[in-house]
């Protein structure tokens, strides 16, 4: 019977996926499989909650840019969309003023004097006729970094990454709606990772999500803090545990709120592993915001014991309004005993970075506390470029390594109840 089962979801999922297409997936599925619609408003709460789709902090501008290319032939659905908060679209033409794929900068094209400029004409009043993309101002001709240190661009790149990796995980989930229900305990709804569809199963029992020890203390429901939710998805032929999250303010598409979460990566994995996430997040006040992601694979191969290998933990905080935000990303990974730790702190709206970075990858390096100019990658004088802005690291440490436990799932049955 359960084979006969799992063929007729098969057989089914393209022709329901088709039929919430056609409906624009206006509605949701309760578990009855009947269009539940959110109940009215009722004082202080949303109508509807959304599972959000994005927990980045914008690094863009201490990361560098080779790492783009990698991740775009992923070939994840929503991952264009995480980069597109890095990248800006652009004719493809060094010296347009917009970073394309392959451009680690792109500073426009400029006089001789550094004036920004469209044709040689504008140049020709000042005795310029040349109107380029100019080396030596941290930009060269070619729109690569002059001097760019790989070092301080580490934890930014780490964040960039688990970004990408979230991105993946929440994005399919996002595009449903779920309604605030005092009643509602359980949903299903039709979903796409890729271009494959599944059947996304929630429930929203209270459950451990942290293995500490008992339960959350979730309502059980969408109507009430804190909110939990796990998700497992059937393609119809194997059902998979897809997210385990805890809501502790309601999640909106216009603020992920806060909380935490586990999930697994169906888009990026390694054969015989299963590549897992989480994160901790508190972005309920926009100026005020953190990530802490964690990313790791568990090797599930019989008879090999659970291990974790290239474990990547990135922290990323913001601090006041994103046109001058104090911004702090932080990060550690390891591989086969060569590791690397860094973290730094830099004003959006300045050209100075300040951090610390270690490593024994062949040949080892350290600095710290070093004061760093941004666009040129070099080391300058904290008393006179840093210390000025104010930028400190206090409080600030090397991160500990991702560990197994901070990517299991707890009380998280292998199928939906």
């Amino acid at each position: 019977m359960e084979i006969l089962r799992k063929t007729a979801i098969a057989a089914l999922l393209f022709l329901q996926a088709a039929f919430l297409l056609q409906l624009g997936c206006a509605g949701t599925t309760s578990e009855t499989g009947n269009f539940a619609a959110p109940p009215a408003p009722v004082a202080e709460l949303p109508s509807v909650l959304q599972i959000p789709k994005d927990l980045s902090i914008d690094v863009n501008k201490t990361r560098m840019d080779g790492g783009a290319i990698m991740f775009a032939s992923l070939g994840d659905p929503y991952l264009d969309e995480a980069l597109s908060k890095f990248l800006t679209a652009g004719s493809g033409v060094c010296g347009d003023g917009a970073l394309d794929t392959g451009e680690q900068c792109d500073d426009g094209m400029q006089c001789s004097n550094g004036i920004a400029c469209s044709m040689d004409a504008e140049c020709a009043l000042i005795g310029d006729g040349l109107c380029m993309s100019r080396s030596g101002d941290g930009c060269s001709t070619s729109c690569q970094i002059e001097n760019y240190s790989e070092n301080l661009a580490f934890s930014a790149n780490l964040v960039f990454f688990a970004n990408s990796r979230l991105a993946a995980l929440l994005g399919p989930l996002s595009t449903f709606l779920i309604p605030v229900d005092a009643t509602l305990n359980k949903m299903e709804k039709v979903i796409f990772i890729g271009t494959k569809p599944y059947i996304a199963r929630l429930n929203f029992g209270d459950f451990d999500l942290d293995g500490i020890g008992g339960a959350e203390g979730c309502s059980g429901h969408t109507a009430a803090l804190p909110i939990c939710v796990r998700v497992w998805v059937d393609d119809g032929v194997v059902e998979s545990r897809l997210l385990a999250a805890r809501f502790d303010d309601f999640p909106l598409p216009t603020n992920p709120g806060s909380g935490s979460l586990r999930g697994q990566d169906l888009t990026f994995a390694p054969v015989g592993s299963v590549i897992q996430v989480a994160a901790n997040y508190d972005h309920f006040d926009p100026e005020d915001k953190f990530t802490d992601s964690f990313f790791g694979a568990l090797v599930v191969t019989p008879p090999l014991p659970p291990e974790v290998f290239l474990p990547i933990r990135a922290f990323a905080s913001q601090l006041g309004p994103n046109a001058t935000a104090l911004k702090t990303s932080n990060g550690s990974a390891t591989d086969m005993g060569n590791y690397a730790k860094g973290f730094g702190r830099w004003l959006e709206n300045q050209d100075y970075w300040l951090g610390s970075f270690e490593s024994n990858d062949p040949p080892p390096r350290q600095f710290t506390n070093q004061c760093v100019r941004i666009s040129t990658g070099e080391g300058v004088s904290f008393e006179a470029f840093c210390k000025p802005l104010g930028l400190n690291t206090t409080g600030l440490g090397f991160l500990p390594f991702t560990s197994a436990s901070d990517l299991m799932f707890f009380d998280f049955p292998e199928f939906a109840p």
